[in-house]
């Protein structure tokens, strides 16, 4: 699997060519490097880290994640993206990759 987590404004709204990708072998193996970005988010757990993260962006729109914690780590990526915040890439994609706005369209401009 491969993402790019786009970096955002200081109003967090996503900036669509610009971001990190990602590689890994499945949506939580994702969500533990994006979380291992950082010592203030590496000492959480998973399921923390992503509830922290949707709450800065849904507020008091957040809604639970499933309990399963495989099938939240595929929740919390497939609402990011929902954002714009990260994009799927096609796991052929070089790792090279530059974010441009015709493969990945950020959600909501």
């Amino acid at each position: 699997m491969k993402i790019v987590l786009h970096d955002t404004t200081l109003e967090g709204k996503p900036l669509e060519a610009s971001g990190e990708v990602f590689v890994g072998r499945d949506s939580l193996t994702l969500v533990e490097q994006m979380r291992d970005q950082t010592p203030f988010t590496r000492i959480l757990a998973p399921r923390v880290y992503m509830t922290e993260v949707l709450a800065s962006f849904e507020g008091d729109d957040l809604k639970p994640l499933p309990e399963d914690l495989d099938r939240a780590a595929d929740a919390f990526l497939t609402r990011l993206a929902a954002m714009g915040l990260v994009s799927f890439l096609p796991d052929d994609t070089p790792l090279d990759f530059k974010a441009d706005a015709e493969v990945t369209p950020c959600a909501g401009k």
